[in-house]
């Protein structure tokens, strides 16, 4: 996927209702895109030659609680001080949401 530069952005002053309720038609056609081809490949679906693929990717992970299993080792003091001493990284998302009263028709997302 390209990277997307700023000056190819629309900037807006104010962000207009009409573009929040593209952002949700386009993410959940998105949505319905992603699950449709999900379950033809589960189906057994092959995918079309091209520069294109699809596949499943599935993978197992097993996340024990290493703060529990340190703690028992060196104290909740040192754990406490670890964590305290280890910088916060900073992450930005886009959290967009309709409100339960809006008046927004399911028909305009989709």
């Amino acid at each position: 996927m390209a990277k997307i530069e700023e000056e190819d952005l629309e900037i807006f002053d104010e962000v207009p209702q009409s573009v929040l309720v593209e952002y949700f038609r386009l993410q959940n056609r998105l949505d319905w895109l992603k699950q449709s081809i999900k379950t033809s490949l589960e189906k057994g679906a092959t995918v079309e030659r091209g520069d294109i693929t699809a596949k499943l990717q599935k993978s197992m992970r097993r996340s024990p609680n290493w703060k529990t299993f340190l703690a028992e080792i060196v104290g909740d003091a040192k754990i406490a001080e670890i964590t305290e001493a280890t910088p916060a990284t900073e992450t930005v998302s886009l959290k967009v949401d309709i409100k339960k009263q809006a008046m927004i028709k399911k028909d305009d997302l989709t």
